[in-house]
């Protein structure tokens, strides 16, 4: 199992802290995540799992009866782990553009040069035909992040840092919808600099 995997379960249980092995919940939600990073929601099954931790399928469904609480957990562990990565800063210290950077810096050291992958877009690649519990909590974490950089726009702006360029809402799709294609097309091509020449421009285009 990878690093960042194990890092992101401990963090949602709070093994991380006690030391305490994680227990056959927490494997099936570690393992199930890497299985969205490489395959997608669809590409795998429980008995993929089971195989891998030597159980049966029947331990699985006792912790989560329907595909769809599994998948729903994978979501809350990211978030629990975007929250715990943030807490790490003084943000009362920091600037506008220097929390806009932590924002570009976490998907740089996760998803471009970490272990991260996909595992958003394991679920989004497939929002159409996704069960309507997981459609609804993939929902709620797209407002969540759409609220995240909307009130980084908002401080900058009130700051004076940022320059107001249409509504903070729509400054913040803009930064979003940049910042995840040149993600995309970087772990694509495999070429990491293209997402730093887009933030750098994002950037760019914010500051005064």
């Amino acid at each position: 199992m990878t690093a960042f995997l194990k890092r992101l379960i401990a963090c949602h249980t709070g093994c991380a802290s006690t030391g305490e092995k994680l227990d056959t919940k927490d494997q099936i939600v570690q393992i199930a995540t890497e299985l969205i990073q490489q395959r997608g929601y669809q590409g795998f099954s429980y008995q993929d799992i089971a195989t891998r931790l030597d159980i049966k399928k029947a331990s699985i469904h006792y912790h989560f009866p329907k595909k769809e609480d599994l998948g729903v957990a994978v979501i809350s562990a990211y978030y629990q782990y975007i929250q715990d990565w943030i807490g790490k800063y003084d943000l009362d210290k920091m600037t506008a553009l220097e929390k806009l950077e932590q924002y570009f810096q976490f998907f740089a050291e996760t998803a471009l040069h970490g272990e991260l992958g996909c595992v958003m877009n394991g679920f989004l690649a497939e929002s159409g035909s996704l069960p309507e519990v997981l459609r609804e909590k993939l929902a709620w974490f797209e407002k969540w992040h759409m609220e995240l950089v909307t009130m980084k726009v908002k401080e900058g702006l009130e700051k004076g840092e940022f320059k107001k360029r249409g509504t903070p809402e729509e400054q913040a799709l803009f930064i979003i919808a940049a910042a995840m294609g040149a993600l995309n097309m970087a772990q694509d091509k495999q070429t990491p600099g293209v997402y730093d020449i887009v933030v750098r421009q994002i950037i760019e285009s914010l500051t005064c």
